[in-house]
């Protein structure tokens, strides 16, 4: 089961190189389903939710990602991202900054803050 779930985040990965984020999302539910431990799966798919301004089911991916690795910068940065979308001003400043507080180097993390920060 977990090669073929591998196997699927290949394929879901092939296909978001080619931005068809539909394929990425059917393909990656598969690979979850069989191999639900693995977040680089959580996160793709939850790229591919965001890509489709599905911002709560993204969120989730987030969440679920970093639930099995609460160490993620980029997950909580992404998380972040589908709070500032959802309108939820307050969380995506927590998730954004505690992002930033992990690794300074996520520029579009301190972007999207100075963008709802108050001026």
């Amino acid at each position: 089961q977990e090669d073929t779930a591998l196997v699927l985040f290949y394929q879901a990965y092939l296909h978001s190189q080619l931005q068809e984020w539909e394929s990425v999302e059917s393909l990656l539910s598969r690979a979850i389903a069989l191999s639900p431990e693995v977040k680089e799966y959580f996160n793709l798919r939850g790229v591919s939710r965001f890509k489709a301004k599905n911002y709560m089911n993204a969120a989730a991916d987030f969440e679920a990602a970093l639930a099995l690795d609460s160490g993620s910068a980029m997950d909580l940065a992404n998380l972040g991202l589908c709070h500032k979308f959802m309108g939820h001003t307050q969380a995506a400043q927590e998730f954004l900054s505690k992002a930033l507080e992990m690794d300074p180097g996520l520029d579009f993390a301190r972007e999207q803050l100075k963008d709802i920060l108050p001026k």
